[in-house]
């Protein structure tokens, strides 16, 4: 399939790790978790994960139709809101997805309060398993992760279509 796709003109876009580790519950992590994408979590979203203002405009709308149990975390380092992530619950797996800390807030343990947070919500409901997926070209988001316990257990890339014949 790869040879066909590059004979027709998809390039190689980026590529993706898909981690897991085993889910549990964690020490209190000092992050607020919030049952609906709240104002203020949208807000630190937008300006954390520099959102592109098309995309923020419909964010709220997507993230109220996840139909599975979810929960957005919110963390604050000096009054400020510093890092945020949401998790989603099927079946016996918690997802982890959106991580992002603030730049000038980084190596302050946020993302690893906020993961773990997110696990520990998951298991309170039943999870064994804990997931996510980082960009393969993400090295400080996998250092992270691999130093709380995931293990990479397949990849997977996208192929763009521009000039397709």
């Amino acid at each position: 399939l790869e040879e066909a796709l590059v004979v027709r003109g998809y390039t190689a876009g980026f590529s993706v790790s898909v981690r897991t580790r085993p889910a549990g519950r964690l020490p209190e992590a000092g992050v607020a978790l919030h049952p609906a994408p709240v104002a203020r979590w949208l807000v630190a979203k937008q300006e954390i994960a520099g959102v592109a203002s098309e995309r923020a405009r419909h964010l709220p709308v997507l993230l109220q139709r996840i139909e599975s149990p979810a929960v957005f975390a919110l963390a604050e380092d000096g009054g400020r809101a510093a890092a945020v992530g949401l998790a989603v619950l099927t079946g016996d797996h918690v997802g982890i997805f959106d991580v992002a800390v603030r730049p000038d807030r980084r190596r302050r343990g946020l993302a690893t309060r906020v993961v773990d947070a997110l696990i520990s919500w998951g298991a309170g409901l039943g999870a064994s398993v804990a997931y996510l997926q980082v960009e393969t070209g993400n090295q400080p988001a996998i250092t992270l992760y691999e130093r709380m316990g995931f293990v990479e257990r397949y990849r997977y890339w996208y192929r763009g279509a521009e000039g397709v014949r």
